[in-house]
């Protein structure tokens, strides 16, 4: 045994006996771990892409191609150490050929390139139908396309909306590009209170109809600028009394709940305004204290007001009644100079009989008064002529005496 040991061809035997037994330990481990399908190496294996896009080789200058679909799918088959990285890095291309057709509908093949030889294809659908058009282009001016305009409050004013760019060039089948009757940007505005700024919208093409054509639009989207307002102006207003109260009544106070309001409408028309007309109350129906909601009376071409009604506080009291005696006459427009003599009132002087409240007569002299004869239309002679008072215009008074009987030189 010793001598084997030490004899040098034993040793060489041991040596080769455990490479052999190594080597194929080894090999069997890396085949287990690199294993990823039942298959053994070498063996066919199939899978399906989905949603590869469908290419179109074509005269683009010159043609356009309808019925293309977007993406196909592709089945292939082959070697798993060829299949896999095929499938996983998309390597290859589905596409139809139509550089030699002519316009006109046509059923073509679907092909693939990219595809190692070692692999087979299948593509769903193999074939596809389609239409090869003339192209044809224009440019067009795009007009404003206003969405839910309806929704827009009354007060809103719409300015005039810049586009930018103001035209686009359309491209397409020249059947579809001769029915082109309107090019619009889209813009939505409902509810819309403030203007809007530089918004990107749109565009749509449509033929006389209104239907929407199949064209390629460039640009496809354009910037909108609208101004959206609504012009307003805040404007006095008086009241004025019209009829008489019921007898035994006098109006002690008249006020409103506010002295301006709100009008809303074009702008040209608010700087025409500067006060609004005045709004009447009738008296004639008031028996007691009262409150009125009156409209306000719209000047034309204004929308609306705020608010739509003005509420008005109407006091009345028990009428009372003052007597102020000798009120002197004056005399006015005695432009000649002449001498004038009063036949009636000899003295020259009317009683004011005053109607109103305790407060409105409280304090009431003949200061607050102004009696008058206008003679500017008359001459040398004996004449009547009425005798005009101007007093508060809140009471009510007369005088004893309408006329007086003159006598000028």
């Amino acid at each position: 045994m010793d001598k084997w040991i030490k004899s040098p061809w034993f040793m060489r035997t041991i040596s080769l006996l455990l490479a052999i037994l190594l080597y194929t330990s080894v090999t069997m481990d890396e085949n287990t771990r690199s294993s990823d399908s039942i298959f053994p190496e070498g063996t066919d294996q199939v899978k399906k892409v989905t949603d590869i896009p469908l290419e179109v080789k074509m005269d683009e200058e010159k043609y356009v191609v309808r019925g293309v679909p977007e993406v196909v799918n592709v089945t292939l088959s082959g070697p798993n150490s060829i299949l896999t990285p095929a499938v996983r890095q998309l390597t290859f291309q589905a596409y139809i050929d139509l550089t030699n057709l002519e316009p006109g509908e046509h059923t073509v093949s679907v092909q693939t390139s990219g595809i190692a030889n070692q692999l087979a294809a299948y593509v769903e659908p193999d074939t596809v139908t389609v239409t090869l058009e003339e192209r044809a282009s224009g440019t067009y001016d795009v007009e404003l396309e206003l969405i839910g305009e309806s929704s827009l409050s009354p007060d809103v004013e719409l300015g005039k909306p810049t586009i930018t760019p103001s035209q686009v060039e359309v491209t397409g089948p020249k059947t579809e590009v001769d029915r082109i009757a309107m090019v619009k940007a889209l813009i939505n505005v409902t509810d819309a209170t403030t203007s809007i700024q530089n918004q990107e919208a749109p565009i749509k093409v449509y033929d006389y109809q209104g239907n929407e054509l199949n064209v390629f639009v460039q640009p496809s989207n354009v910037r909108v600028t609208l101004p959206i307002e609504s012009p307003s102006k805040s404007v006095p207003f008086e009241l004025e009394t019209t009829g008489e109260l019921p007898e035994g009544l006098s109006l002690a106070t008249i006020k409103s709940d506010q002295v301006s309001v709100t009008l809303y409408g074009p702008q040209n028309i608010l700087d025409q305004i500067d006060q609004l007309e005045t709004i009447k109350v009738d008296l004639s129906t008031v028996t007691d204290d009262t409150v009125l909601d009156l409209d306000i009376p719209l000047p034309p071409g204004i929308r609306r007001s705020d608010p739509e009604k003005i509420r008005v506080t109407i006091e009345v009291e028990e009428t009372e009644e003052l007597v102020i005696e000798d009120v002197p006459i004056q005399v006015k427009n005695n432009n000649q100079n002449r001498n004038i003599t009063f036949i009636n009132p000899e003295n020259e002087m009317v009683n004011i009989t005053v109607n109103g409240t305790k407060d409105q007569l409280e304090g009431l002299t003949s200061d607050d008064f102004e009696v008058s004869i206008d003679v500017g239309d008359y001459y040398t002679g004996e004449f009547e002529t009425d005798i005009i008072v101007d007093g508060p215009d809140d009471l009510n008074f007369e005088t004893n005496i309408k006329t007086a009987r003159i006598q000028m030189e």
